[in-house]
């Protein structure tokens, strides 16, 4: 089997820059956990204040466009990042995978920002879109380990992509279809991490990465 091209140059540049980035990314992370729940306080009582009728529109304006949106971006992933063999190739090393994975971490991080302001405000009672505690927790971690995917080239982080945007495209519609797609990354993720952990992934950067991608699809 003919070995992979290295990264292009403007390729490298990119993951130089996930690698640059991540104290200040993980210090925004720890304000959006740190932030309760009564700093937004302000956005319930503005919410409580809408006409019920236009409440309802815009809740459900809210949670359809980030479904759809999640819909584009679940299946722009399938297109530029698929691959036969992800023990072969290594889909960020792409221009267009790379690029579409960006703009899909992105997209999760700016929707992750607007939930703590607008679930609030509309009174937003959906899968995925809690904003407690915990869920805070869940979010916090999975956009961190996302972002040391990209940083570290690991297959696995496209795989997570995929089970972040599927769950927030159906979990509103059908919580156990979710459940049961979802199952399958979660089965593919544990078998690709056995395999490297087994040392039978010749593509693999590190061995801690899939492991950590595990933990987090364990627990979305």
């Amino acid at each position: 089997m003919p070995e992979e091209a290295p990264p292009t140059t403007g390729v490298a540049r990119v993951l130089f820059l996930y690698n640059a980035a991540f104290p200040p990314m993980a210090f925004a992370t720890l304000v959006y956990i740190g932030l309760a729940d009564a700093v937004f306080a302000v956005n319930r009582v503005i919410g409580k204040r809408l006409h019920p009728r236009l409440r309802r529109l815009l809740l459900s304006t809210y949670v359809g466009l980030n479904s759809m949106l999640a819909v584009v971006l679940h299946v722009a992933l399938w297109s530029y990042c698929g691959t036969d063999d992800a023990c072969a190739d290594q889909p960020l090393h792409r221009r267009t995978c790379l690029l579409t994975a960006s703009l899909s971490l992105a997209v999760i991080l700016t929707t992750r920002f607007m939930d703590r302001i607008l679930v609030p405000m509309l009174n937003v009672v959906v899968d995925t879109y809690e904003t407690w505690l915990r869920a805070r927790v869940l979010n916090g971690i999975i956009m961190c380990v996302l972002w040391m995917c990209m940083a570290e080239v690991e297959v696995l982080g496209i795989v997570l992509l995929l089970a972040v945007t599927a769950r927030r495209a159906l979990a509103p519609a059908s919580p156990l279809l979710a459940r049961i797609y979802i199952g399958i990354f979660k089965l593919y993720t544990l078998v690709h991490t056995s395999w490297v952990l087994n040392d039978d992934c010749a593509e693999a950067t590190t061995k801690r990465m899939p492991v950590a991608v595990l933990a987090t699809l364990l627990v979305i």
